[in-house]
């Protein structure tokens, strides 16, 4: 089928839903609506981007809905009439009354290497585990979470420097034109599904903000992997001191070695940062920000009075 006859519906958000949906019509592809959150579903949510300027500005229908799954958003959606619906960076399960409607079906994105670590939050947790690689995986969707059929797979290197803006924005770039192939073999008739292994299949559980809060009682590759996990623009990883949230936006030089400081007690503080005792070793801080205050960064972090050598955080 050729471009201009082959109709899709775009349901998406987040900076990947809006880099995917730009790639997709830099391609030729003919998106004839696009759905993304409501200005009040949009509230609170990490890396949400609005679409308005790309509808606008290619002159496609744009729909704000707080759920895509009620019968005003099924209804809106059938009405464009799809041959294939395109599902990115949307974290609500599209369910049977919309992945029926599409003649070529639904297609998601996940950004690791499927059927592993199906679920939620899969950059931080990615980098939380120390992984050395995920990946981006686009397939069918059905009404399973992350378990239709595989359309492409790539392998993404994570490196002990990335953080979770570093590796989303290879994510971001993969997805893109993965999509993008994707979606032609699906128009041509080319693509080949395969099945996942279900025998294979893992799952991370989703993550809530009071979730970031440091234990330094860890190793402190561990604490260092916690910290660059959670940068922006996730909600952070936090400590405190003196009662206030410390949020800590930068990390390096997670070392180990013998010493008898207690765990969170701030050993150093210089023009590089603010190093931390953790169990078996120590971590460098060089950005924090103290909650209601302003985020300071290197030599900067000596001028927070909250912050001197000795002091415990965590308390």
């Amino acid at each position: 089928m050729n471009k201009e006859d082959f109709r899709i519906v775009y349901i998406g958000a987040l900076t990947g839903g809006k880099k995917c949906l730009q790639a997709l019509l830099d391609a030729g592809e003919n998106v004839v609506a696009i759905f993304t959150w409501s200005d009040e579903a949009a509230k609170g949510r990490s890396c949400f981007e609005p679409m308005d300027d790309i509808a606008s500005s290619r002159g496609i229908p744009l729909i704000k809905v707080d759920d895509i799954n009620d019968p005003f958003a099924v209804e809106k959606v059938r009405g464009f009439d799809p041959d294939l619906i395109c599902v990115m960076s949307w974290s609500q399960i599209v369910k049977k009354p919309i992945l029926q409607i599409p003649t070529h079906g639904a297609i998601g994105m996940h950004p690791t290497l499927l059927p592993k670590h199906r679920g939620r939050a899969p950059i931080p947790w990615a980098i939380i585990k120390g992984l050395d690689k995920t990946g981006v995986t686009i397939f069918y969707l059905d009404e399973r979470i992350d378990a239709g059929d595989i359309l492409a797979q790539e392998e993404i290197p994570i490196s002990f420097e990335d953080t979770a803006k570093t590796l989303g924005q290879k994510v971001d770039a993969v997805a893109a034109r993965l999509l993008c192939k994707v979606v032609r073999e699906i128009r041509e008739g080319t693509a080949r599904p395969r099945p996942q292994d279900e025998s294979q299949a893992t799952y991370w559980p989703a993550r809530r903000p009071e979730d970031g809060l440091i234990d330094w009682d860890q190793d402190p590759v561990d604490v260092y992997n916690f910290i660059r996990a959670l940068v922006r623009p996730y909600p952070g990883a936090f400590t405190f001191v003196d009662g206030r949230k410390l949020f800590l936006w930068s990390a390096r030089n997670p070392e180990r070695s013998n010493h008898d400081s207690t765990p969170g007690q701030i050993l150093a503080i210089n023009p590089n940062g603010m190093k931390v005792a953790t169990r078996g070793g120590s971590v460098w801080i060089t950005a924090v920000e103290l909650e209601g205050d302003r985020e300071r960064s290197g030599s900067e972090i000596a001028e927070c009075p909250e912050l001197k050598e000795g002091r415990i955080l965590g308390r």
